[in-house]
């Protein structure tokens, strides 16, 4: 099996049988507020950013899969693992489609890694640059 294309967005629509799928709001970086709120402490947590990770996989074999998403901060050390999802790959189809909502907290300037396996195979990785930025005012 192996990653056909992964990307980071907002939105997604597919549209496997009319040959067109839909990606909304790509990111490539992301550019986080350092505080939404006047009164919250800027060292606290912060609220998550809701993104979609969509991944097409390709080449698969027939049968169930167990994919899983690890996200690093930039400093390597493991932010957190999505919830796996079991898939079922059929005979017929050329590409696979998963989804996952990814919610995640800003903490740090830094690039992001959002490790994808399969199986327990490291199948890529998807970098996301995140520039925490002042708000204005």
């Amino acid at each position: 099996m192996r990653i056909q294309y992964a990307v980071i967005c907002h939105d997604f629509q597919d549209g496997e049988w009319e040959g067109v799928t839909n990606l909304g709001g790509v990111r490539h970086k992301l550019f986080a507020p350092m505080q939404l709120d006047p009164g919250a402490d800027p060292d606290g947590p912060k609220p998550p950013v809701p993104l979609k990770l969509v991944v097409s996989l390709i080449d698969g074999k027939p049968g169930w899969h167990n994919v899983w998403v690890s996200i690093r901060r930039p400093n390597q050390q493991p932010l957190k693992r999505l919830p796996s999802m079991d898939i079922e790959w059929d005979e017929e189809s050329p590409t696979f489609f998963i989804v996952m909502d990814i919610n995640f907290q800003v903490f740090e300037n830094g690039v992001y890694d959002f490790a994808i396996l399969v199986d327990g195979d490291p199948l890529g990785t998807v970098p996301l640059p995140v520039e925490i930025v002042p708000l204005p005012g």
